[in-house]
């Protein structure tokens, strides 16, 4: 009986993974045309101009060129806890900030967003509200050299934090405010109408919660192995 009991759990796919928990989107970038999906089924995005099907971190990955959009509208305007994560490669120098991830208000300034500004070699974090738009954290960190960074940025309420590689990038600050929807689109790889990427984004997620250092550990872990959702 217990042989056949065994069998039957054996059969179903159960995942205790915490990194389940709290996700909100996860977007691949496998595919080889047309929308880029997103796992969940929830937020697929409009993809404009990108280069498919290339060679990923996990996987296939999207290439840009500096005028390429990828648009999953105007969703997930968190206003509390979150996390944020991606894999870049890039050996782009130039002089401004290029977007990975947010919802960055173009308008309104609030939202929350990663750029990467490329010429003083620095990943910026910001979440943003009503007297509080224009101030970032930030992590020195020169990525421009080819290979895939995994990047993981979180709000817990108290401060914003930078990950990348696994390890704590040493970002932390203490920061109160909540982001306030940005009423924009949420964006991987650029921020609409400008800070367009140039290089390679894989593997994007978004949790409405502040994963732990030990989940991020090894979130690193498993897509570093490629290994990717559901991990």
């Amino acid at each position: 009986m217990g042989a056949t009991l065994t069998g039957v759990l054996d059969s179903y796919s159960v995942s205790s993974n915490s990194l389940l928990t709290g996700l909100l989107g996860v977007w691949e970038l496998n595919e080889t045309s047309g929308l880029a999906q997103d796992e969940l089924e929830t937020y697929d995005a409009v993809s404009t101009d990108v280069t498919y099907d290339a060679s990923g971190k996990i996987g296939r990955c999207f290439t840009y060129d500096g005028s390429d959009s990828v648009s999953c509208g105007s969703v997930l305007h968190l206003t509390s806890y979150l996390t944020v994560s991606c894999w870049m490669k890039t050996t782009n120098t130039g002089a401004d900030w290029y977007a990975l991830v947010g919802n960055y208000g173009s308008v309104n300034g609030f939202g929350y967003d990663i750029t990467y500004y490329a010429a003083s070699t620095r990943i910026e974090w910001g979440v943003r509200s009503t007297g509080h738009t224009t101030v970032y954290t930030a992590v020195d960190a020169d990525l421009s050299n080819g290979n895939w960074h995994h990047i993981v940025c979180k709000w817990d309420g108290i401060a914003r934090k930078i990950y990348i590689d696994g390890v704590d990038a040493g970002s932390a600050d203490s920061w109160t405010y909540a982001p306030e929807s940005s009423g924009d689109n949420l964006y991987i790889g650029d921020r609409g109408t400008c800070n367009a990427w140039i290089g390679s984004i894989d593997a994007v997620r978004i949790w409405e919660r502040a994963l732990t250092e030990d989940e991020i550990e090894e979130l690193y872990a498993k897509e570093n192995a490629g290994t990717g959702y559901p991990w």
